[in-house]
């Protein structure tokens, strides 16, 4: 009941309503936001993967995560935020942050095999394997 509330981003038009949702929970509950941003490389091939600028790639994807969270920190100036970058998959990297938090919040593009399916994986793995609540913000394109 005294943790952070825990939001991902991904920087897609779904972080957005994520982010939204996370900074209101977050002042409501009198708390601060984590926000997580994770990437995994799924390049497979040792030759491609000898030409990746692992440190380039972490200053591009804080980069992400900078931007995405600004107008949010500006907008609610007495929550406090903790970033989180994980050489992760996602789901992964948001369980594990789930342990210490009241509540996740995560976008959803949706993206499963079927269209207009209303949880992507990760939401999905969220519901299944989080340590607190989650609350899935739908309010994004299309």
């Amino acid at each position: 009941p005294h943790g952070p509330v825990v939001v991902g981003v991904d920087g897609s038009a779904w972080t957005e309503p994520a982010l939204a949702a996370a900074f209101a929970e977050a002042a409501a509950r009198g708390t601060g936001v984590v926000a997580v941003h994770a990437w995994a490389d799924d390049v497979v091939d040792p030759a491609v993967t000898a030409l990746v600028d692992p440190d380039g790639r972490a200053e591009d994807e804080r980069r992400l995560l900078d931007d995405a969270l600004a107008p949010w920190a500006d907008k609610h100036p007495d929550v406090r935020v903790r970033r989180v970058l994980a050489h992760d998959r996602p789901a992964r990297a948001l369980v594990t942050e789930s342990g210490w938090a009241q509540l996740v919040v995560v976008g959803s593009r949706g993206r499963g095999g079927v269209a207009g399916m209303p949880l992507g994986s990760v939401g999905r793995a969220l519901l299944s394997h989080a340590h607190c609540p989650v609350l899935v913000a739908r309010d994004g394109p299309g």
